[in-house]
């Protein structure tokens, strides 16, 4: 008999925290999420970088939309610009809804010995010069091995200029 009133005991205190816990716990599974996960740089998102939204339409880190809509989410022209600019290139990946095109390494067949691989990002529906980030990778064959070297800025400032001037036209060509 006093194990029974023990384990009722234990019962109805066990019962008691649960009920606590319960009430202080967020109201909706979305609320709970986001309470979970919150964001890069710490509060509700809104100062740092979200990780989860419980908007299905809401944008995405990199600026895709979750419900997998058809439309770009980039500026279509630089999109384009790019990939025309970049197709001496062979590519190694591109993603219109996150703007992000990724060549492989081309090997230029007058410099033997060096190759290049570039990463753009376009970040915006703008066509503006802010909308486009370019990032050009060098190496060089030492020994039998490649190698990276240091790039000359300006090979990725005549690329920007290039897509952005491409952009233009091909906007200007549109209407």
């Amino acid at each position: 008999m006093k194990t029974v009133k023990y384990l009722l005991s234990a019962y109805i205190i066990f019962l008691h925290f649960a009920a606590l816990a319960e009430s202080s716990y967020p109201e909706s599974a979305a609320r709970r999420r986001k309470e979970d996960f919150g964001s890069l740089l710490g509060g509700s998102g809104k100062d740092g970088i979200e990780i989860y939204d419980s908007n299905p339409n809401a944008k995405t880190l990199f600026g895709s939309n979750k419900s997998g809509g058809g439309s770009m989410n980039v500026n279509q022209y630089l999109w384009q610009a790019a990939l025309n600019t970049l197709s001496f290139m062979p590519l190694a990946s591109a993603d219109s809804n996150g703007g992000v095109i990724i060549t492989d390494w081309y090997e230029d067949p007058n410099y033997p010995g060096e190759r290049y691989k570039v990463n753009a990002i376009i970040n915006s529906t703008d066509l503006r010069v802010e909308s486009l980030k370019l990032t050009v990778f060098k190496q060089a064959s030492r020994n039998g091995s490649w190698h990276d070297v240091k790039v000359n800025a300006r090979v990725a400032i005549d690329l920007e200029e290039k897509i952005l001037t491409n952009a233009r036209e091909l906007k200007i060509a549109r209407g």
